[in-house]
């Protein structure tokens, strides 16, 4: 994914290792939602990530339960809080070490979108 050319090349590379270890297990469009999500205000991060979503609304998508959970957690990470039971239910449903690198993604994300 191209970046702005101010971007903080750290940051560029924790993206990039957790969105290779994500990717494999959440499909390259659940990335792209999460991502689109994650990067909060429009911008050029979140014009990224809609241009890999051609033909979908990203405010609307059409998501599994699975994706709808993720997408719940990105709009808990953008809000700075979490609810208890969102919590629980992404440890019933994605591992501690998919969990970790979905965390990962995002922190570098926000740090990067701003």
């Amino acid at each position: 994914m191209s970046a702005p050319d101010d971007a903080d090349p750290r940051l560029l590379d924790d993206l990039d290792r957790a969105r290779e270890e994500i990717v494999p297990f959440i499909g390259e469009r659940a990335e792209a939602l999460y991502g689109w999500r994650l990067a909060g205000r429009p911008g050029p991060w979140r014009d990224r990530f809609a241009a890999r979503l051609p033909g979908e609304d990203p405010e609307r998508p059409q998501v599994t339960e699975a994706e709808r959970l993720l997408l719940e957690w990105a709009d808990g990470v953008v809000a700075g809080d979490a609810e208890p039971a969102l919590k629980e239910r992404m440890a019933s449903v994605f591992s501690s070490a998919l969990r970790s690198s979905l965390d990962r993604y995002a922190l570098a994300l926000r740090a990067l979108a701003g």
